[in-house]
C-alpha cells in the first residue's frame, strides 16, 4: 500500500510547471512557429543535448536498449511524438478553455487505462482526491462562472487535443513497465531518439507543403525552453515520480499544470489573479493529497 511520498509531488509540481510553461509559449508562438517543426526541434535539440551526458549509459545498456525496442518505441510514439506535436496543432486552432478542460481529463483516464493494462485498483481515497482535484481545475478554467461550461463550443482543435490527451494517458500508464534492469536515463534517450525518428517526416511535409521553421533569435530562446526544460528535465522529474507514487496518482500532475499557467499568466502576461484562482489552486492541492495519502489504492 502505497502512502504520500514527498518527493514524488515535489517532483510531478516541478514537471507541470515546466510544461505549463511550455503550453504558454506554444500558444504565444503559434502565429509565428509551425507546430510540427516546433515539436520536432524541441526533441532535436533535446536529444542533441541529453545524449552526450548518457551516451556512455546508452553503450553499456545497449543490450537491454535492443531487447526492448517495442517498449521504447511505443512509449516515444506516445510520449515524445504524438502528445506534444498534438498539442502544439491543438493550440493554433481552439482555445485556453477548451485546453485546459481536456488536458484536465487525463487523471480520470490513467487510472481506467492502470486497470486496464496494469490491473491497478482504483481506491475511494483516490477517487475522492480526482473528484476534488477536478472540481479545483473547474473552477480555474471557468473561473468560477459554469456558465462558461454550457458556452463551450469545440473545434478540430478539440480533437487534436483529445487524442493528445489519450496519447500521454496511455504513455503514462505504459511508462510503469520499464523492467528493473534498464536505466530510466537510458529508457528516456532511446525514447527520444524513436520519438524523434518517427516525427522527423512529417516535419519535411509540413516544411515542403505548409509553413518552415523561422531562424530568429525569438524561435531560438522558445526552442531551448521547450528542449531543455519541457523535455529533459520535466520528463526525468515525470518518470521518477511514476515511479514512486504509480501512473494514477501522477496523471495528477494534469490538474497542476492549469494552476501553474494561470500563475504564468499573471507574471508574464500581465492578467490579474482572482479568488476563484486561490480556490481553484487549494482544491486541486487538496485532492492531490488525498488521492496520495494512506489507504488510497495499491497495485497488485
Amino acid at each position: 500500500m502505497r502512502s504520500a511520498n514527498p518527493l514524488a509531488y515535489s517532483l510531478m509540481a516541478c514537471a507541470a510547471l515546466l510544461w505549463a510553461g511550455n503550453i504558454v509559449l506554444g500558444r504565444a508562438a503559434s502565429v509565428s512557429v509551425p507546430p510540427v517543426g516546433l515539436s520536432f526541434w524541441r526533441w532535436a535539440v533535446a536529444f542533441a543535448i541529453f545524449l552526450p551526458f548518457v551516451l556512455p549509459l546508452v553503450r553499456k545498456q545497449w543490450p537491454v536498449l535492443r531487447r526492448e525496442w517495442r517498449l521504447l518505441a511505443i512509449l516515444g510514439l506516445l510520449g515524445v511524438a504524438v502528445f506534444h506535436t498534438f498539442l502544439y496543432i491543438a493550440v493554433n486552432t481552439t482555445t485556453a478553455i477548451n485546453v485546459s478542460l481536456i488536458y484536465a481529463a487525463t487523471p480520470a483516464l490513467v487510472p481506467l487505462l492502470a486497470r486496464l493494462v496494469l490491473s491497478d485498483r482504483i481506491g475511494t481515497r483516490q477517487a475522492a482526491g480526482i473528484v476534488l482535484s477536478s472540481l479545483g481545475i473547474a473552477i480555474v478554467v471557468t473561473r468560477a462562472d459554469w456558465d462558461a461550461l454550457r458556452a463551450l463550443q469545440f473545434t478540430t482543435g478539440d480533437l487534436w487535443m483529445i487524442a493528445a490527451v489519450i496519447g500521454w494517458s496511455l504513455y503514462s500508464v505504459l511508462v510503469k513497465r520499464r523492467p528493473a534492469d534498464l536505466h530510466p536515463n537510458a529508457m528516456l534517450a532511446g525514447m527520444m531518439g524513436c520519438g524523434l525518428l518517427m516525427i522527423l517526416p512529417f516535419y519535411l511535409w509540413e516544411a515542403l507543403t505548409a509553413r518552415t521553421m523561422p531562424l530568429d533569435w525569438n524561435t531560438t530562446w522558445i526552442v531551448g525552453y521547450v528542449a531543455i526544460f519541457a523535455s529533459i528535465i520535466a520528463y526525468l522529474c515525470y518518470n521518477r515520480g511514476i515511479e514512486l507514487v504509480g501512473p494514477s496518482r501522477a496523471a495528477l500532475t494534469a490538474h497542476m499544470l492549469p494552476v501553474f499557467a494561470a500563475i504564468l499568466a499573471v507574471i508574464f502576461l500581465g492578467e490579474t489573479l482572482h479568488l476563484y484562482h486561490l480556490a481553484g489552486a487549494a482544491a486541486v492541492v487538496i485532492g492531490i493529497v488525498l488521492s496520495g495519502s494512506t489507504g488510497s489504492a495499491k497495485t497488485t
